[in-house]
């Protein structure tokens, strides 16, 4: 029987935030002078903290909420739209290094929906801009951004800024959730399958107790679309698991035909229906487990 998720529960929900935080936000506007502003708080979460928001900040928070909603449903072009604005208020405020953020969020979100040429300009913008404040962690996500949008056109370059980028984040001790994912995503679009795995395991492990399903869900995409040629079982469970819990797959994720074609049509929807059925953890556990044998030798015959 085909699996059927119910999303409007949730959408709903996030229906319900965003108006909620739409009310909150006027409110503190409305409420406190526009010369007040909460020493030391970032303008993105001068909400969160009570703060004293400026009109500028409060546009800020304003876009920072939609992008992040409208990630979470699948609109990615929306998103991105929402992240140039914040881009634009961080840069207009003097805030180059939440600009570039905003900026690879931008990339991000055209790369999404397959526009690399698109994403490659706003990558680069990232970067440059990272480069300018000279902090490290800044530059190594801005050199993923770009790795991530050229991979298709010049792999060499990809590599080059994968390379890069994990030198300055091993020197710096530090690399965020986001870079973890950039970094799969560079791998995976080069073509270099033990890449893709060795980083996507570490991406999980990153993510794992942070709740972030839409970047999960991006990377088990990733590690199914590695797996296909060798193990398209694994990866017909691992496709079915992403696709129950990212409400948009990105553009990229592995055509069901690829493991159809290994496994015929019957098998490959069984596969795919056990996934979505797992449960969240389950299917964390059972993507690492695959991962961790494919790394480590032959193939395993486990299932959920």
């Amino acid at each position: 029987m085909c699996h059927i998720i119910d999303r409007a529960p949730l959408a709903s929900k996030l229906l319900s935030q965003f108006l909620a935080t739409e009310r909150q936000l006027s409110q503190v506007g409305a409420t406190f002078p526009p010369q007040g502003r909460a020493v030391g708080v970032h303008p993105a979460r001068a909400l969160a903290a009570a703060g004293v928001l400026r009109t500028p900040a409060r546009r800020l928070s304003q876009s920072v909420v939609r992008e992040n909603i409208a990630m979470t449903t699948g609109a990615f072009l929306d998103a991105a739209r929402f992240a140039g604005q914040a881009a634009d208020l961080a840069r207009g405020g003097g805030d180059l290094a939440d600009a570039s953020l905003q900026l690879t969020v931008v990339a991000g979100g055209h790369l999404l929906v397959g526009d690399a040429p698109g994403a490659v300009p706003l990558a680069r913008e990232a970067l440059a801009l990272a480069r300018q404040t000279g902090a490290p962690a800044l530059v190594a996500a801005g050199l993923l951004a770009v790795g991530a949008t050229v991979a298709g056109a010049d792999p060499e370059q990809a590599r080059a800024c994968l390379r890069e980028s994990r030198e300055l984040s091993t020197a710096l001790g530090y690399q965020s959730a986001l870079d973890h994912v950039w970094a799969t995503a560079i791998a995976f679009f080069v073509g270099d399958q033990v890449a893709t795995l060795e980083l996507g395991r570490g991406a999980i492990r990153a993510l794992q107790w942070g709740g972030d399903r839409l970047r999960m869900g991006l990377v088990l995409h990733f590690i199914a679309g590695a797996f296909a040629p060798t193990r398209p079982e694994a990866a017909a469970i691992i496709q079915g698991a992403a696709e129950a819990y990212v409400v948009q797959p990105p553009v990229f994720a592995l055509p069901s035909s690829a493991v159809t074609a290994a496994l015929g049509d019957q098998r490959a929807r069984e596969l795919r229906a056990r996934g979505a059925d797992i449960d969240w953890d389950q299917a964390l556990a059972y993507t690492l487990a695959q991962t961790t044998d494919a790394l480590n030798g032959p193939e395993s015959k486990t299932q959920p």
